[in-house]
C-alpha cells in the first residue's frame, strides 16, 4: 500500500522481471504470479499491486482480509507518501488482530537520494517501533526489488503451519 508515486508498480515489474514503462496507468488492482525458491523448495507466490485511492476503502479491507505478507511502499522523496502508511499499518493491524502476518517498510527510488525527504535512520525508527525490517529499494537500477519480495514470502512460509505451507499459495499485497 502506498502513494501512486511511490512505484509499487515499478517495484513489482522489476521481481516478475518486466521492464519498467516509463508511464503506468494508475493501478486498481493488479495480479501476477511468480515462483520464489526458499530453503530448497519452490513456491508460488500472488502478488496484488494495489491501489492508493481513499474512495476504495471496501476494497483495501478486501485486501488486507486476505492478504498474508505486506510490502509497505514508499517514495523517500515525498514525506505523503511516507505519512499514508501510518494508516495502513494501523489498518492491517486493527483488521488482522492476534494474527503473525509480515510486514515489511521498503523506501523506494534510493537511486535519487538527491533529492531524499525521509532519512534512513527515520524509516527505521519507525519500523522499529512497529517490530518490523525495512529495506530501501531502487526500481530504476533494480536494487532490492527481488529482494524484497524473497524476504516477505520467506516470513510468509516461517508464519504458516508447514502442512498448509504445502496446500496453498502465499498471498503477497503491495501496498
Amino acid at each position: 500500500m502506498g502513494k501512486a508515486i511511490a512505484g509499487k508498480s515499478s517495484l513489482t515489474y522489476r521481481f516478475i522481471n518486466y521492464n519498467v514503462p516509463q508511464e503506468t496507468d494508475p493501478t486498481i488492482e493488479d495480479r501476477y504470479k511468480s515462483s520464489i525458491k526458499i530453503d530448497d523448495k519452490v513456491y508460488e507466490v500472488e502478488i496484488l499491486d494495489t491501489a492508493d485511492e481513499t474512495d476504495i476503502q471496501n476494497l483495501i479491507d478486501m485486501w488486507i482480509s486476505f492478504g498474508e505478507g505486506f510490502l509497505l511502499v514508499f517514495s523517500i522523496n515525498d514525506y505523503e507518501s511516507f505519512e499514508i502508511l501510518k494508516g495502513r499499518y494501523n489498518r492491517i493491524i486493527k483488521d488482522k488482530p492476534g494474527v503473525a502476518c509480515p510486514i515489511l517498510l521498503v523506501g523506494n527510488q534510493l537511486d535519487s537520494t538527491n533529492e531524499r525527504k525521509i532519512q534512513y535512520n527515520e524509516a527505521k525508527e519507525l519500523a522499529d517501533s512497529w517490530k518490523i525490517n525495512y529495506m530501501e529499494v531502487s526500481t530504476e537500477t533494480n536494487y532490492n526489488c527481488k529482494e524484497v519480495f524473497e524476504y516477505l514470502a520467506a516470513e510468509i512460509v516461517k508464519s504458516r503451519n508447514i502442512n498448509a505451507l504445502r496446500s496453498r499459495r502465499r498471498k503477497c499485497i503491495i501496498m
